[in-house]
C-alpha cells in the first residue's frame, strides 16, 4: 500500500494503521495486516472469528515483515492462522537475529479462502527487538491467506525433588516423550490446547514413555491426575 517505506523515520502519513512504526510483542497476538514491510500482498476483510482483516493475494516469494520485541530468549511455539483454496505452500519464518535458524510452516488446502485453520511450528528466538519475516513460497497463482500469529514461550526441561512433580523430555518432542520422577502408580493425561483429553497413561515405575507420534503438531499439556501438576510440551 502507498505509504510503506523501508526505514524507521517515515511517519506513514497516508497509512491510517501507522503500521511501519508499530513494535509488536511476542506476548500478544500479531495481526498479519499490521506489517512493517511487505511485498506483493493485499489486505482484505476476514470472515474468521474476531473479524478484522487478513492478508491475501499471496504469491511465490512475496513476504511481510514485523518489528517485534522478544522479552525473553527461548523456544517459542508459533501458531499461525491460515486459509487456502489451492494447494497452499510454505511460510518460511526467519529473523534478523544472529544464530536464529529459519523454520518452515506448511499450509495445505483448508477448503476455502475464508476457511481458517491454525498451523504450528517452534522457533528459538533471542531477546531484543528484531525483524521477523514471513516469506511465502509455493507454486504459481495465489497460495494462501494469513490472519494472525501468536508466540508462546515453551517450558524448558526442569528438575524437581518434590514428590508431586516430574520431568518431561525432550521438549519439543517428535515421537517419544519420556516422563521421569516420583511418578509410580500415578495416572497421566495428555490434553490438547483446547483442553480436550487425548490420551491417558498409567505409570507402573518411576519412568515411562508416552507416544506422541500420532498427534498433530502443536501445544499439549501433560498432567499428573493425582497432584494436578502440569507441564506444557510442544509436538513438532
Amino acid at each position: 500500500p502507498v505509504g510503506y517505506v523501508d526505514n524507521d523515520s517515515d511517519l506513514c502519513p497516508i497509512d491510517e494503521l501507522n503500521t511501519c512504526t508499530i513494535i509488536h510483542s511476542t506476548e500478544a497476538r500479531i495481526e498479519a495486516e499490521e506489517y512493517t514491510l511487505q511485498k506483493g500482498i493485499q489486505r482484505e476483510v476476514t470472515a474468521d472469528v474476531g473479524g478484522g482483516m487478513n492478508i491475501g493475494f499471496v504469491e511465490n516469494l512475496d513476504y511481510s515483515v514485523y518489528r517485534t520485541e522478544v522479552p525473553v530468549a527461548g523456544n517459542y511455539s508459533v501458531n499461525v492462522r491460515v486459509s487456502s483454496n489451492t494447494n497452499g505452500g510454505v511460510i518460511k519464518l526467519s529473523s534478523d537475529q544472529q544464530g536464529v535458524t529459519p523454520v518452515d510452516i506448511r499450509v495445505n488446502n483448508t477448503g476455502g479462502w475464508q476457511t481458517w485453520e491454525t498451523v504450528t511450528t517452534v522457533i528459538n528466538l533471542t531477546e531484543g527487538t528484531h525483524l521477523l519475516r514471513l516469506t511465502y513460497e509455493g507454486g504459481s497463482g495465489f497460495l494462501f491467506n494469513v490472519n494472525w500469529m501468536e508466540f508462546e514461550n515453551t517450558l524448558s526441561v526442569k528438575t524437581h525433588n518434590q514428590n508431586n512433580t516430574f520431568v518431561a523430555y525432550p521438549n519439543p518432542v517428535k515421537d517419544q516423550l519420556h516422563i521421569s520422577g516420583n511418578i509410580k502408580a500415578n495416572n497421566f493425561g495428555v490434553y490438547d490446547i483446547t483442553g480436550r483429553l487425548v490420551s491417558t497413561h498409567n505409570a507402573i515405575k518411576n519412568e515411562m514413555t508416552i507416544s506422541m507420534t500420532a498427534l498433530s503438531k502443536g501445544v499439549y499439556f501433560v498432567k499428573a491426575l493425582k497432584s494436578g501438576y502440569t507441564l506444557k510440551v510442544v509436538k513438532k
